[in-house]
């Protein structure tokens, strides 16, 4: 899987602090370029 700037994509969090949220998975947007991603290997 390789992000694309921009996407919405489900990222494991944890562990939690104090009163964050806590769940599987929270909703996190991708600001890092389409190119850097891939570069990384997603």
């Amino acid at each position: 899987m390789s992000p694309k700037r921009g996407e919405i994509i489900k990222v494991n969090l944890n562990p939690t602090q104090g009163r964050e949220q806590q769940g599987d998975a929270r909703p996190c947007i991708v600001i890092s370029s389409t190119k850097y991603n891939a570069a990384r290997g997603g």
